[in-house]
């Protein structure tokens, strides 16, 4: 177990001699890491990571590897994550003597959701359509704006009517908290 232990020897030599010595020997503990940060983010989004120990200790080095090889000494990181998937981080604790643990993390890079439209459509004034948009399936919310001629403002495909030349933008969010908008 870490501690500070004081050790002595007793020498008694076949003539009757006799002597001691006592030595204080220190064990460190080999820190345990953790990483600190989220399992899951959406695709482009940036999020940091932040090194500790199971026990804390201010004698701790750090080494993460991320990222396509990048590598910091810091005890904490900020990674851009610009492809869908899963990827692993990986970070090493070791103390002055040397004595070192790794651990790891996979996060979760979720790709944004999809909006597919038609760019631009030509409603007769007095008359109304609906707009037409589709999304990914995991889609849960809409905001659309403005909210001017519109049949709804939280809905996927809303019916509009504008008296004139009008640009409508949905911002949506999926399941996942990730976020896309068209217009």
């Amino acid at each position: 177990n870490p501690g500070t232990y004081v050790v002595r020897e007793d020498l008694l030599t076949a003539k009757g001699c006799q002597n001691s010595f006592t030595d204080t020997v220190r064990v460190y503990r080999t820190p345990t890491p953790l990483i600190l940060g989220p399992a899951e983010i959406c695709i482009n989004n940036s999020a940091q990571f932040n090194a500790s120990t199971v026990v804390p200790d201010t004698l701790t080095n750090w080494r993460w590897t991320y990222g396509n090889g990048s590598t910091s000494t810091a005890p904490s990181i900020l990674n851009r994550f610009t492809v869908a998937g899963q990827e692993s981080i990986l970070l090493t604790a070791s103390n002055f003597l040397g004595c070192s643990k790794d651990t790891s993390s996979l996060i979760t890079i979720w790709p944004l959701p999809v909006i597919t439209n038609v760019p631009e459509i030509v409603i007769p004034v007095g008359s109304s359509t609906v707009l037409p948009f589709s999304y990914t399936s995991n889609v849960s919310t809409w905001a659309w704006t403005p909210p001017t001629s519109l049949s709804c403002i939280d809905c996927p495909v809303p019916v509009a009517s504008p008296r004139f030349t009008t640009n409508y933008k949905v911002a949506v969010v999926d399941s996942n908290g990730c976020q896309a908008t068209s217009s």
